[in-house]
């Protein structure tokens, strides 16, 4: 490769095979840029990874193994970081080379479950993706979702809970994913919504629930919880916010008197968090 040519708008590269390409200095400034934010990632992944496994259910977690280089993509979630300079150079044509951009770009909108099939989870099919998103409405809080949660999940299953909890606890899996938020998949992580959100009444409150809920199963609660900013707990302590009671509940009520903790109806609950999926 070796430049040939110079214009007041781009340059003429010459290829290997004889090809030559014609690349825009717009084009070089934006891959340029991308080329950067490559590199930021690896270089603060370390550190970025740490936080993710903090915020992680308790379980073994897998170290990413790096693989040799080879081409320029090396998983799925390398396509949204390609950039028409990076398929120029390789030799696709500048028709081709847009036509591979703008099916990248629509694929960014394609809905949840798709992404979920996509992922490659061993055991989970289009049909479970399509579960999943009935109690989880971004990556981040399935990623999270503890294995109580999921078993709450009917006709899931062992097997798919298992190897859903494993693919969530494997750095290389952290690592497409945020490769896939870093190349603008937004609705994965359920950005779509954003723009129309006014201030959370229960950001940073700590929810725990109790009882036989009758208005919503326990997980789409949870997961409401989260979508709001708010905190689903895993036992109640002095720093629950709310107890959500629903019909029988157990010990867990009477912890919450002994420690002061407000206790709530599950209608009370939905009026706080003002839901409109239930």
């Amino acid at each position: 490769m070796k430049l040939i040519g110079r214009s007041e708008e781009g340059i003429h590269i010459q290829l290997n095979y004889n090809q030559t390409a014609y690349i825009y200095y717009s084009e070089i400034e934006v891959h340029r840029l991308i080329q950067e934010i490559k590199y930021k990632f690896e270089f603060e992944w370390s550190s970025k990874w740490e936080e993710i496994k903090a915020t992680l259910p308790t379980g073994p977690t897998i170290p990413y193994i790096p693989q040799p280089k080879t081409g320029l993509v090396q998983e799925g979630a390398d396509l949204y970081l390609l950039t028409i300079v990076d398929l120029l150079l390789a030799g696709i044509s500048r028709t081709v080379g847009e036509k591979i951009l703008k099916g990248i770009v629509e694929s960014k909108t394609k809905p949840l479950d798709r992404v979920i099939t996509a992922l490659g989870i061993r055991h989970i099919s289009e049909g479970t993706s399509k579960l999943l998103t009935k109690y989880y409405n971004s990556l981040d809080s399935l990623g999270r979702a503890s294995i109580e949660n999921l078993y709450l999940i009917e006709g899931l299953g062992e097997t798919r809970i298992s190897s859903l909890f494993t693919w969530f606890h494997s750095e290389g899996s952290w690592r497409t994913i945020e490769k896939l938020r870093l190349g603008g998949v937004d609705y994965a992580f359920g950005y779509q919504n954003k723009p129309q959100q006014t201030e959370s009444q229960i950001r940073d409150k700590t929810f725990m629930f109790t009882g036989k809920l009758t208005l919503f199963t326990r997980s789409q609660a949870q997961s409401l919880v989260e979508e709001k900013s708010g905190v689903a707990g895993v036992s109640v302590s002095k720093t629950t916010d709310y107890l959500v009671v629903g019909d029988k509940p157990g010990s867990k009520l009477a912890q919450a008197s002994l420690l002061g903790v407000k206790v709530i109806s599950e209608k009370e609950f939905l009026e706080l968090v003002s839901p409109s999926k239930f």
